[in-house]
């Protein structure tokens, strides 16, 4: 998965925690327009809102505007209609391209500002261009409200934008609301969707039967053929030999195309990889404009250091200055018990950590155990400290030698695991919340590595500890736990995963509404 970008965004705050559901046109005018002449008439105002009441919302944020631009006009000057305008308005028919329905009140009084023919009524001209800009922004930049948000429990701070940065750059550079004010995946997937869009106008692609045997190279068969065909349609590449015959370039595409929905590359067709073909091409349009939604919410800047764990993916990778430093598997929380979606800062690392055992876990799974085998805490090396249940350091501990602590109110923090063998599987979620991470070494080393004292040996020895030792992080690294059923790897590729949570549905209902 494609994290980093190669921006350093003025005019945002990636690090605020005040949610921005809609635009602040009071630092939104434009340096295109420096005309001082043509003045709006203000007493137009209330009733413009009255009349056209789908922006009543944006009232008192048109009165700021223009109170701040001493009552200039934006959008006009002596020689007309501003070239800028036209810009804008082009970009809110193509809405569709952004992964959103076109939703553009009042559409024939907006052409009919475009034309300007009657100066008498620049004013609501004037304004009709204002408020479409701030619903046109509010969808494409900031998406679904924070009422939305928190019914698909994401919990990562929403981005404040500066609209004045964005408007004067996105109406002289075609490319700057992606590039700059949406997190990098954002302009990645709106590619994909142009080409799914397109191959839906042509016809689509093949859906394969519901196979109940496997199909392996060597083999031949009617199914073949279809299969060579989907796959040239989602963009693998295939060399033209016999249609019915499974060769080595199938092979080699099955296991791209598997590698590329997070399925075991075997090469053979079996029931998992068929299972992924039965998507059909509306289908995967819509999972690519519901992640591009999400892409609304996460901050559009990269950092100097951050953690990112996809839960679908199963995934952890760390960034820094735009690259990919490392990158692991996880295990997730199954479906009864999810990890939550949010961000916050590594604070500490924890070598040899007491596992406290939460009450819900104690209750229903530990005592249970316990009164079928009244020596089961002895033989789990748990103990009872200060009225909790807790289990000591040690090979067995349930967090193995280390974990990474960072602040947050669904108690979840990265750590190691006895249970590694549960890597090699490709559907990992088995936790209750927490995240198991494939070399914890290998992050603790990484986050320590401006001290020379934290070597690997050193890491290791300090996870094989009789008693728990933590040690405060002096650099707090950001860590983003985020949601992301279909993205864009780092060859190019567009990913898809399955939803575990079941999430996807309900953003594709509120995107439709």
């Amino acid at each position: 998965m494609v994290y980093s970008c190669n921006s350093n965004v003025t005019g945002t705050d990636q690090n605020s925690s005040k949610a921005c559901d809609t635009p602040d046109p009071g630092t939104v005018a434009g340096k295109f327009s420096t005309q001082e002449q043509m003045l709006i008439d203000t007493t137009v105002f209330e009733k413009f809102f009255k009349k056209y009441s789908e922006f009543k919302g944006y009232e008192k944020s048109v009165n700021k505007f223009y109170a701040l631009r001493k009552n200039q006009l934006a959008w006009f000057s002596e020689k007309g209609i501003a070239e800028q305008s036209s810009i804008l308005y082009n970009k809110i028919q193509d809405m569709t391209d952004n992964g959103l329905k076109k939703d553009v009140h009042y559409p024939i009084e907006y052409a009919q500002a475009m034309e300007a023919e009657n100066r008498d009524s620049i004013t609501w001209y004037e304004l009709m261009i204002t408020a479409q800009y701030l619903h046109f922004a509010e969808k494409v930049i900031t998406g679904l409200p924070n009422k939305s948000l928190v019914e698909n429990q994401w919990y990562i701070p929403r981005k404040k934008v500066s609209y004045s940065t964005m408007l004067e750059n996105m109406l002289s550079d075609s490319s700057f609301i992606l590039r700059k004010l949406v997190f990098y995946q954002y302009q990645l997937l709106r590619e994909q969707l142009k080409r799914l869009k397109n191959i839906e106008l042509n016809g689509g692609w093949p859906i394969p039967e519901n196979i109940k045997y496997s199909l392996k190279p060597g083999e031949s068969g009617r199914q073949v053929k279809i299969y060579k065909l989907r796959l040239r349609c989602e963009n693998y590449e295939l060399k033209d030999t016999s249609e019915y015959f499974f060769d080595s370039y199938l092979e080699d595409a099955v296991k791209l195309y598997q590698k590329n929905n997070g399925l075991n590359p075997d090469g053979v067709i079996g029931k998992e990889t068929n299972k992924m073909m039965q998507y059909s091409i509306k289908q995967r349009i819509e999972q690519i404009m519901v992640n591009m939604e999400r892409c609304r919410w996460l901050p559009p800047d990269t950092l100097k250091k951050y953690v990112i764990v996809n839960i679908p993916e199963y995934k952890l990778y760390v960034i820094e200055k735009d690259s990919v430093k490392l990158t692991m598997s996880v295990i997730v929380g199954k479906e009864t018990h999810e990890t939550a979606i949010f961000k916050s800062n590594i604070t500490q690392i924890v070598f040899s950590p007491y596992w406290n055992i939460p009450t819900t876990i104690l209750k229903k799974e530990i005592i249970p155990l316990v009164n079928r085998n009244p020596e089961y805490l002895i033989k789990n090396n748990m103990e009872w400290y200060n009225g909790h249940l807790r289990q000591k350091p040690g090979p067995d501990n349930a967090l193995g030698g280390i974990k990474f602590i960072f602040p947050n109110p669904f108690n979840i923090y990265l750590h190691d695991t006895p249970t590694k063998h549960l890597f090699e599987k490709e559907k990992r979620n088995f936790s209750h919340g927490c995240i198991r991470i494939g070399n914890p070494i290998q992050l603790a080393s990484y986050l320590l590595k401006d001290d020379n004292y934290w070597s690997e040996e050193k890491i290791k020895k300090e996870m094989n500890r009789k008693t728990e030792l933590i040690i405060p992080m002096d650099e707090k690294v950001p860590v983003y736990i985020v949601y992301l059923t279909a993205f864009v790897n780092e060859e190019q590729k567009l990913n898809f995963r399955e939803d575990i949570y079941k999430r996807d549905k309900q953003i594709m209902n509120m995107l439709l509404k």
